[in-house]
């Protein structure tokens, strides 16, 4: 089991921070993960969505953290691949690679946030579509030279991204995904899956993990090889000495990020190839009842120790080798605590699995 940290700049906790004070904290966070044993650390790119989310541009504050520790793996938690073109996706991507000297991993999604769809002009129901065909392009970009491609959205010829690693490589890849349909699409390319959205519930985590694997046995790969990987994607987070400070710490934060999803997903529900998310009846009904959200599904990680690890202990039964985790958006202090017991506590617990 590897474990991670995702931060997306949280703006809404109880401290009231600046723009710089919260981005200096993430540096700093960041660090100590490296020191309390976390074997990889990264933030997603999101946009319109302050204050639960604001990093807009991870590439700065990865090459801040890239250039402050040594073993940390840097991980595009969420690259929208719709957002970018390839060849630039690729630049940004190839760019971290050589700053961190070979430490970068990419997840990358379709995008589900309509109303940036619509500043960039974007069709709601091609991302998938768009999703895939950047995916291929930004991979032959990274490994190859005078790259041509003719796709659907994206065509070019003779192009050589730089810099690049005196050994070009594609980076681990990774995909956000969410519907079924999704995660078969991951299986399928062959790299590994980043399960977002427990408020789903465990039932529909092992119906992704089993759609996931079963794509993969017909895969072929987009990156260098298969990567049979199944991570897990906490949105809220915090341990602490007693269960009832960690989930009045988390509560806040569980219900923002609850109150984004229904705002977000509320939007895309209706578009074609989305459908899914209108399963979102049974969070929408504990919107503001963290311990049914809690038992409804592992979204929310919360509590002493203890119960933190017994989490861990059945996403890992479940299959699941990687969990990362939302250290963000509560209290320096608590997102401190948090990744100090991880360290302590938890990570040592799976040291030898």
């Amino acid at each position: 089991m590897k474990f991670g940290i995702v931060t997306d700049g949280g703006m809404d906790g109880p401290e009231k921070l600046t723009y710089v004070e919260k981005y200096q904290q993430i540096v700093a966070e960041a660090v100590a993960a490296e020191q309390a044993g976390f074997t990889l650390w990264g933030t997603s790119e999101t946009h319109l969505f302050a204050p639960t989310t604001t990093v807009s541009a991870p590439d700065a504050i990865m090459g801040a953290v890239a250039v402050l520790t040594s073993t940390l793996k840097l991980r595009y938690m969420t690259l929208p691949i719709p957002y970018h073109h390839p060849v630039q996706a690729a630049e940004r991507i190839s760019t971290l690679d050589v700053l961190s000297n070979g430490r970068v991993e990419v997840a990358s999604a379709r995008g589900n946030n309509v109303d940036f769809f619509e500043v960039l002009g974007i069709d709601a129901s091609r991302t998938r579509d768009i999703w895939k065909e950047g995916l291929h392009a930004i991979a032959a970009l990274l490994r190859d030279e005078n790259v041509d491609f003719n796709g659907e959205f994206s065509k070019f010829k003779g192009v050589t991204i730089h810099p690049k690693l005196p050994t070009p490589r594609v980076p681990p890849l990774y995909s956000v995904a969410t519907g079924l349909e999704s995660h078969k699409a991951t299986g399928n390319l062959g790299i590994g899956d980043m399960a977002w959205d427990g408020y789903f519930g465990w039932r529909y985590l092992e119906d992704c993990f089993n759609t996931y694997k079963t794509a993969l046995k017909d895969a072929e790969p987009v990156g260098d090889e298969v990567l049979d990987s199944f991570s897990y994607f906490a949105t809220a987070t915090a341990v602490r000495a007693t269960r009832a400070q960690a989930l009045a710490d988390v509560e806040p934060r569980a219900f923002s990020f609850v109150d984004l999803i229904m705002r977000a997903y509320g939007k895309v529900a209706s578009q074609p190839s989305y459908e899914y998310y209108e399963d979102l009846q049974t969070v929408k009904k504990n919107q503001r009842d963290l311990p049914s959200l809690m038992k409804h599904g592992p979204s929310v990680m919360a509590g002493t120790p203890e119960d933190v690890l017994d989490t861990c202990k059945r996403l890992e039964r479940l299959g699941v080798n990687e969990i990362v985790l939302s250290v963000d958006g509560i209290s320096g202090e608590s997102h401190r605590t948090t990744i100090e017991m991880f360290g302590k506590y938890i990570i040592p617990e799976f040291a030898t699995h």
